[in-house]
């Protein structure tokens, strides 16, 4: 058996996996020959949702056995880095290969990525960084903002590999009192890491000035002034 990711049209519903199912594919005239028990190589067309399905062993149209969207993988499959699909050729009948087709989410595969993006995050944000200019945060907010009394806070050094995939979420704003503010952070990701890199690297930031633009509000944050 083998492994396979796909690459098809993103949908609302996410498929129910695993899934095992028949599937008939037609057979066409081909300079190779379909085997009971083999495994076929199914290649999903970049520009369309057709699907092409080949010999375990082809090279360009040679070996190929069907080339059609069939309802049941165009339902069913998802756009994932981490599906497994197994099929096996149950039968050889004169105009159709009926095919036993499995589908799975591989969880080695996705431990695998969760690390790898963890790793590639926190390479970005743990080198030291001494800003020697200001920086820049931006936040929409409903209500104004008053730079004397909020307070720049960042999420723990020992978990920031965890927010890879929510990496504005990594940033907010408090109170003096120490209330989270309902401010959503929309910063730019280059100026997220420029400034958690100087608070990592023990600076203590304060906002300098604060821009009303609509919703949002752009901050200017530096070094806290040394008396």
């Amino acid at each position: 058996m083998g492994f396979f990711s796909f690459l098809f049209k993103p949908r609302k519903v996410l498929p129910k996996l695993p899934l095992e199912d028949n599937v008939k594919f037609d057979s066409i005239e081909s300079d190779d020959t379909v085997e009971i028990a083999e495994e076929l190589t199914l290649l999903k067309n970049p520009d369309s949702e057709i699907i092409d399905i080949f010999a375990k062993d082809y090279g360009d149209d040679k070996g190929k056995v069907d080339s059609s969207a069939h309802d049941f993988i165009d339902s069913n499959l998802e756009i994932t880095d981490f599906l497994s699909v197994e099929n096996e050729v149950v039968e050889i009948e004169s105009d159709s290969v009926p095919v036993n087709l499995t589908m799975s989410i591989d969880n080695d595969i996705i431990d695998e990525d969760e690390r790898e993006h963890r790793e590639e995050w926190s390479k970005k944000i743990r080198p030291k960084f001494n800003p020697k200019t200001n920086l820049s945060l931006r936040f929409q907010c409903e209500q104004d903002l008053v730079k004397s009394k909020i307070k720049i806070k960042v999420v723990n050094k020992e978990i920031s590999a965890t927010y890879w995939s929510k990496i504005n979420d990594s940033i907010w704003l408090e109170n003096l009192e120490g209330e989270k503010l309902p401010a959503e952070n929309t910063s730019y990701p280059s100026d997220l890491i420029k400034t958690i890199r100087a608070m990592y690297s023990g600076h203590e930031l304060e906002v300098k000035s604060i821009t009303k633009e609509g919703k949002f509000c752009n901050l200017e944050i530096g070094k806290v002034d040394k008396e």
